[in-house]
């Protein structure tokens, strides 16, 4: 019976664990996902910029 309680005491501890890495591994991917979204939008404004420099570049040669 003892051995039972083990068993079932480090099955949930496992279950626990595993179900807390993966609440972790889901903000991580929410983070990783808002992130790469922002450095997107960055980089979107960044080449709409460097078009406008080179257009003004060209207007004044």
């Amino acid at each position: 019976m003892a051995g039972g309680l083990i068993v079932a005491v480090i099955w949930f501890l496992g279950t626990r664990s595993r179900a807390e890495q993966q609440r972790r591994h889901a903000e991580l991917t929410e983070r990783t996902e808002r992130t790469m979204s922002q450095v997107r939008d960055q980089l979107a404004e960044l080449n709409r910029r460097t078009g406008e420099v080179e257009r003004i570049l060209k207007d004044a040669e």
